[in-house]
Formats: structure tokens, C-alpha cells, sequence
């Protein structure tokens, strides 16, 4: 059964029960593009579907995840943000450290282009 964007995010909503919201995240495990679980902002899905998007995104594989280590570092910017502390916790056991440290490195630069001491704190924690 092919489920489109808007369908699967309504299931992750936080407002949905939480067997919609496991269905969601059974229906997410089809889906190839891990792009569209990086923090979704839409005026209907944003905060809302985050734990729920960090959830999928930490049961994936390294190689599954290498390509969007950037993605994730960014969703450290505020440990308040929901699914934040799962996404630092996945990635404190990334097996790639060197891609890890590339992505690190890169992000650390525009966190203090942007003055982000709290950012740059939170990826030390990795």
C-alpha cells in the first residue's frame, strides 16, 4: 500500500494515538528517502512529528544514516527540541567517526558564524 508525505506524517502526528502513531512509524520503515524524517517544517508538520521522525531515523543503519549525519547535527541545536536527545544518543553510536568528525567540523564553522556556543556544546557531546 503506497502512502504519500502528508498520509504518513497525519499518522506520526504526537496528537494521534499512539497506535496511529506506531503505524506511522511501521509505514515510515518502507520508505528509501530518509530526507523527509530530517525535521520536517510545514505549517501542518513540524514539531508535532519530531519525536515520532527521530524515532524512525534512529532505528536505521550507519550506512542508512551517513549521508544525513549534517541533517541530524543540526537537529542538536536545542536539546529541547522534540526527538533531540534520541538523534544525540543515535549518534553517539555512529561507527564512522571520521565522516562524523567531517560533518562535526563543518558544522562547529557555521555554528560560530551564527555565534552558537549552546550548538557547539551540544555536538561535543557526541
Amino acid at each position: 500500500m503506497d502512502h504519500n508525505f502528508s498520509e504518513l506524517m497525519t499518522l506520526l502526528d504526537w496528537n494521534n494515538s499512539e497506535i496511529n502513531q506506531k503505524k506511522g512509524r511501521e509505514i515510515a520503515k518502507s520508505f528509501k528517502d530518509l530526507s523527509i524524517f530530517m525535521q520536517p517544517l510545514t505549517d501542518e508538520f513540524n514539531k508535532n512529528v519530531w519525536d515520532n521522525c527521530a524515532m524512525i531515523l534512529c532505528e536505521k543503519t550507519d550506512d542508512e544514516l551517513e549521508p544525513y549525519i549534517i541533517c541530524l547535527l543540526k537537529w542538536l541545536q536545542d536539546l529541547n527540541w522534540p526527538g533531540a536527545l534520541s538523534i544525540l544518543r543515535r549518534l553517539s553510536s555512529f561507527s564512522y567517526q571520521e565522516s562524523m568528525v567531517l560533518a562535526r567540523n563543518k558544522c562547529i564553522e557555521q555554528a560560530k558564524k551564527d555565534n552558537d556556543s549552546i550548538w557547539i556544546d551540544n555536538m561535543m557531546k557526541i
